[in-house]
């Protein structure tokens, strides 16, 4: 497996400095390419789970890597994999609801753990939002439901915006039967290779 690395100054970008949240920038080109381990750098005592080859209907998205999830019940999460600061800025901005499955996340990837908040300029849909910890356990009370949408960027003052929460990711999924099944203490599965760990190594190698 190899990493390439465009953009290694990483930085929590969903949380901007100045007004402490997660901030929004169109048009962006993918920074990271995941590749899939080579048979001879996958760890023998350890099945390999299969690429994330799933497409979406935006060529943003698609322009993003992916990965699997899996939730304790057994149903599986396609995520968008946000890890460069301009993803994590972007997030799910412009995004239309027929862009955007139901049974398909945005992940933001981060490789600390810090107090994180999230705002909702330009979206198209409402979100839950869950803070997990490095091992994608939802934090206590890390659940935030039906966060509403807000289209267009105009009275940025009504947006909604989290609480804050000190977590290492965050998974945004659309409000939903399937969402409803994660809470606070749902542990999630990452199912597809690479997976989290390896993801985080060598982002960590690249710096």
């Amino acid at each position: 497996m190899s990493i390439i690395i465009a953009c290694v100054a990483f930085s929590c970008a969903q949380i901007n400095a100045d007004d402490n949240k997660h901030s929004e920038a169109p048009n962006l080109q993918n920074d990271v390419i995941l590749k899939t381990p080579r048979k001879e750098e996958t760890q023998p005592a350890k099945k390999a789970g299969k690429t994330a080859k799933f497409q979406s209907k935006n060529s943003y998205l698609n322009s993003l890597n992916k990965a699997i999830l899996q939730t304790p019940s057994g149903k599986k999460i396609n995520v968008y994999l946000a890890i460069t600061p301009k993803q994590q800025e972007q997030g799910l901005s412009g995004i239309r609801s027929f862009e955007f499955l139901e049974n398909e996340g945005m992940f933001f990837f981060n490789l600390d753990d810090k107090s994180r908040s999230f705002w909702m300029p330009d979206t198209y849909f409402n979100l839950d939002i869950f803070f997990l910890d490095k091992d994608l356990k939802v934090v206590p009370n890390g659940a935030e439901r039906n966060a509403p949408y807000h289209p267009g960027r105009e009275n940025l003052n009504s947006v909604f915006t989290t609480q804050n929460y000190v977590c290492r990711h965050v998974l945004e999924l659309k409000s939903s039967k399937l969402s409803k099944e994660i809470t606070p203490g749902t542990k999630l599965i990452w199912i597809s290779s690479p997976d989290h760990l390896q993801i985080e190594s060598e982002i960590r190698q690249n710096q």
